[in-house]
């Protein structure tokens, strides 16, 4: 029944639902929505896919709306066929999505059981390359174990073995202890209740250049002054202890671990006849250029005696580095010696020849060293070696002197102790009182006598082709009285110069005075006058 309603529907929609409801509902029809009876056809609405009657109210129409649907009214749905057909199409679309990914994880899991494959071959691989490797390292260092047991056996017989340059066999492994020492489980030896360390005992070099060795400057093959520095202090061990010198240079090659020293003494077969100045000059010229020593030359060879540097020592420091530098002959170094030696030691020379040999040199030494040696109990002699020292001695500076900076000088005139009157302007006192300019003075047009005509008619302010042959013609504001005005600042004219005294001169700011009266002011001020001479008439008659 409901197949021939539907397909009865025309082009006139009203009819052909008008028959649908005709046919399907009844007179006892009820809402599916509130369960009320539907008394006409065209309050009610008729579901396409369920067949289910509704009120429009309750399906959320009103009549107007209602008739406005037209041809839409026989595709009308309720809220469940509508919640229905959403489902199903959701639930397609899920059932494709589904089918993609199973297709996608068929993929992967191929992808992942061939890298699992890749992965234990190369495992397998690196396995065999591992303990090919390993065995490779055991062997080597099989091989460096064997050659260090080697070394160490080779060591420990050379160490048994009495040295070259202690044939007593001191520096063995286990010395006999001489009377009144005693060694300690460390192998330090205590000796008159001091413990000395065992390397520092068990060594030919005394005990006493240990600490000088120490202090040994570092030896540094790039830098030039360093190296100089070295051989400096290496000739200061080198005088201190000749007889250890070849130990002290095998001790200072090998802490400092200087190739040069190292392959110095490997080349010399017979080290004991190695001298300090083969060695300086070997490092010099191997690691120096020319440029370089000469310039060591000027800096520490010609260069003139210090203050306060003994005679002495200035001798001793040259000479060394004469030796260190070996650039000159004997009687050249004496030479540069006393071409460098100050005023205040030349003084101390006596002797008609000049000294050309080291024991002449040594003779005036000891000569000039009584002398400073006498120097403080014999007659006291000015030093007239350094002028500024003679001109500070003997200038004597006048009394009450006291810096006077530059400004009014008329301010620091010196002034008499008892003044007749203070007189605290920079300009000068006039009978009068107060300045006056001279008669003749420039710009000064203004005369009180008939004497200043010849003046003020050279220095008159009026124009020459303007000018009169009298003077009131000039000079046409001379009878003029001078305009009353508010003062407003009363105050003295600044800058002012500083008083005499020797006090501080404290900061002068400007006397605070009231401000010029306003138009408004003025005019009150006029008001009350005029109000106050009225009333004073007033009072008089």
């Amino acid at each position: 029944m409901k197949a021939q309603i539907l397909s009865t529907f025309g082009q006139n929609s009203r009819t052909t639902i008008g028959e649908k409801l005709s046919t399907t509902m009844s007179n006892g029809d009820t809402c599916n929505t509130c369960s009320k009876t539907i008394h006409n056809q065209r309050d009610a609405a008729l579901c396409s896919s369920c067949s289910s009657i509704h009120h429009i109210a309750c399906v959320g129409y009103t009549p107007e709306a209602w008739s406005k649907e037209g041809q839409r009214k026989a595709q009308w749905k309720c809220a469940t066929c509508k919640e229905t057909i959403r489902i199903k199409t959701d639930v397609s679309a899920l059932v494709q999505k589904q089918k993609k990914l199973e297709e996608n994880l068929s993929l992967f899991d191929k992808k992942i059981s061939d890298i699992r494959e890749a992965f234990d071959i190369k495992f397998e691989e690196l396995k065999t390359l591992q303990t090919q490797n390993m065995d490779e390292v055991r062997a080597e260092m099989n091989k460096i174990i064997q050659a260090y047991e080697t070394v160490n056996a080779k060591l420990s017989a050379i160490e048994k073995k009495p040295s070259i340059h202690d044939p007593t066999g001191v520096n063995s492994a286990n010395p006999a202890p001489l009377p009144g020492q005693s060694t300690l489980s460390d192998g330090s030896v205590l000796y008159m209740d001091a413990k000395i360390p065992a390397t520092s005992y068990y060594s030919a070099i005394p005990h006493f250049l240990e600490d000088k060795l120490k202090n040994l400057p570092k030896f540094r093959e790039h830098d030039d002054l360093s190296i100089l520095q070295f051989l400096s202090g290496l000739y200061d061990l080198h005088m201190i202890a000749e007889k250890y010198f070849i130990q002290i240079l095998e001790r200072v090659a090998t802490t400092q671990n200087i190739k040069l020293l190292q392959r110095l003494l490997a080349d010399t077969p017979n080290q004991q006849e190695l001298t300090f100045q083969q060695v300086a000059k070997q490092v010099l010229n191997t690691l120096t250029s020319i440029k370089t020593r000469m310039s060591f030359q000027l800096e520490f060879l010609f260069r003139p005696q210090k203050n306060g540097e003994t005679f002495r020592e200035y001798v001793e420091d040259l000479t060394k580095y004469s030796i260190i530098l070996q650039a000159h002959s004997p009687s050249e170094v004496i030479e540069i010696i006393l071409t460098g030696v100050n005023d205040q030691t030349r003084s101390k020379f006596q002797f008609q020849t000049t000294p050309t040999t080291l024991k002449e040199l040594d003779n005036l030494i000891e000569h000039v060293e009584k002398l400073e040696k006498h120097a403080d109990t014999s007659k006291s002699r000015e030093d007239l070696s350094d002028l500024s020292n003679f001109a500070k001695a003997h200038f004597s500076q006048p009394k009450n002197y006291s810096y006077r900076p530059q400004g009014n000088h008329m301010a620091y005139r010196p002034v008499s102790p008892n003044p007749p009157r203070q007189n605290l302007s920079p300009q000068p006192w006039q009978p009068r009182g107060g300045y006056h300019p001279p008669r003749r003075a420039p710009n000064n047009n203004y005369t009180w006598n008939n004497q200043n005509r010849q003046n003020q008619s050279s220095n008159s302010p009026v124009p020459k082709p303007q000018r009169q042959s009298s003077f009131r013609a000039n000079n046409p504001n001379w009878t003029t009285k001078f305009k009353k005005e508010t003062v407003n600042f009363a105050q003295p004219q600044y800058p002012m110069a500083p008083p005499p005294w020797s006090y501080y001169n404290y900061a002068m700011y400007p006397f605070p005075c009231p401000p010029p009266p306003t138009a408004q002011e003025q005019k009150t001020q006029k008001n009350d006058e005029k109000d106050s001479k009225s009333n004073k008439t007033n009072q008089k008659n």
